[in-house]
């Protein structure tokens, strides 16, 4: 279940390039940087979908903090604590013309 990793591909839909971090690989800079400098980005907005295992295996215990979170900071969706969960939230592909902010959400 803890195994490292050799790749980190772009995935694309919609025109939109998206990559991702599992876990650890959030808490490095130079991944996120990684992804979008090889198309993981949409026009000047950025979701964030941390995933996370939960549970104990192995004397490791993790909570499972995954979440949806809009590039205006809004939680559209999160992970109920030590379960397994699917998250599902409707997502809009922002363009260069709208940039969200607390104060104009999308």
């Amino acid at each position: 279940m803890y195994g490292a990793g050799k790749d980190s591909p772009i995935f694309q839909v919609d025109g939109a390039g998206f990559g991702i971090l599992i876990c650890y690989d959030s808490t490095f800079p130079e991944l996120a940087a990684s992804l979008a400098s090889r198309g993981a980005r949409d026009g000047e907005c950025c979701w964030v979908v941390p995933a996370d295992v939960a549970g104990t295996v192995g004397g490791l215990r993790s909570e499972g903090t995954s979440a949806i979170t809009s590039p205006a900071g809004q939680t559209l969706s999160s992970a109920r604590a030590l379960s397994e969960d699917l998250l599902v939230a409707e997502t809009i592909i922002c363009r260069p013309t709208h940039r969200p902010t607390l104060r104009n959400p999308l």
